[in-house]
């Protein structure tokens, strides 16, 4: 069984559960329950095995339990089957009100709110509403909280990751090169004079001038490649499940694209170029995050100082040429993520 589930306060389609030993009060508390409320669905089960198999099979936002016979291994089995890690549904108790044994051992379980038995169909309904607008506020919680850490994890000029975020990336492609997955390249490019920009026409240009770059990257990359701000005028790129020959493409359309670019201000029109540094490692290989960074980083150096605006490769590449050449370079259709290695 499949059902919607959206955040917010629509309560389109939301599944509440039902369970307790006797079917015929869960068919009366089912109708009751669905008539007063037209956007619940209500399913049922006297038994704790059918129970979770319903619950792993569909979402449910509350779980009513009759536990007139025992809460302990309802609430216990039935609380997180089928629910997301870490977000546990509602759950409401049906309890005879003259048994403080019963009380307690909700309060042990840490059962969200209780109902005394015969339950008030009205009062029962407002608990079920609170738990549903419980549950929807705390997933929009934890939505803005993932999207809040996004934030911290991107580059505020360019929207790019930035450099922790990077790192994580290539930490865990230079996994799958060890397990002999792929191979990757990784590139790091150093605008050339773009202290000038900023000295010349503000930072506000250079702002400018580092999110167009790296809008018109992204433009040439793969959908599983990867292309962070570094620095202050720094960009990295990583180059997953290609060959040497592959990267060394890859890293050429770049700073085509940034050549491409130019910006106007003052009644002057500039363009930049971009030397870069790349580090190739094939299958199989086992390289450290730092190892292959320092190879990039020396190999932009040289970059820089041999004439700027080109590509280099790190001297460490030279050993996986001539396999690169003879297996097939990026240029073919490589768009769908797919095609990967598991």
């Amino acid at each position: 069984m499949q059902h919607n589930r959206r955040a917010g306060s629509e309560h389109t389609n939301v599944p509440l559960f039902l369970f307790g030993p006797d079917p015929k009060l869960l068919t009366a508390l089912k109708t009751l329950l669905e008539s007063g409320h037209d956007s619940w669905k209500v399913f049922t089960s006297s038994s704790l095995e059918d129970a979770r198999a319903q619950l792993m099979e569909q979402s449910a936002e509350v779980l009513i339990v009759d536990g007139r016979d025992g809460l302990d291994a309802p609430v216990s089995q039935l609380r997180n089957a089928g629910a997301t890690v870490g977000n546990p549904r509602w759950v409401i108790a049906l309890l005879d009100a003259s048994s403080d044994e019963a009380r307690d051992q909700a309060l042990r379980l840490k059962v969200n709110d209780l109902v005394s038995h015969p339950p008030h169909i009205e009062l029962l309904r407002a608990k079920v509403e609170h738990g549903v607008r419980h549950q929807q506020l705390r997933r929009q919680l934890k939505t803005l909280q993932a999207r809040m850490a996004m934030g911290e994890m991107n580059d505020a000029v360019t929207g790019l990751p930035n450099r922790k975020r990077g790192e994580a990336f290539i930490r865990g492609e230079l996994e799958r090169v060890a397990r002999g997955l792929q191979g990757l390249g990784v590139a790091l490019y150093n605008l050339d004079f773009f202290g000038v920009v900023n000295s010349a026409f503000g930072n506000p240009m250079g702002d400018r001038v580092l999110a167009d770059i790296a809008n018109a990257m992204k433009g040439g990359s793969r959908t599983y490649d990867m292309l962070a701000r570094w620095d202050g005028k720094v960009f990295v790129a990583a180059y997953p499940d290609t060959t040497l020959l592959g990267a060394d493409t890859a890293c050429r359309r770049h700073i085509e694209a940034i050549r491409g670019l130019d910006w106007s201000a003052d009644g002057e029109t500039f363009e930049m170029t971009a030397s870069v540094g790349l580090a190739y490692v094939p299958a199989g290989s086992q390289v450290t995050l730092e190892t292959l960074l320092d190879w990039a980083k020396a190999a932009m150096k040289t970059a820089r100082e041999s004439g700027r605006d080109q590509v280099v490769h790190a001297p460490e590449n030279e050993a996986y040429s001539d396999a690169s050449r003879a297996a097939a370079s990026w240029d073919r259709d490589e768009s769908d993520p797919s095609r990967r290695g598991k």
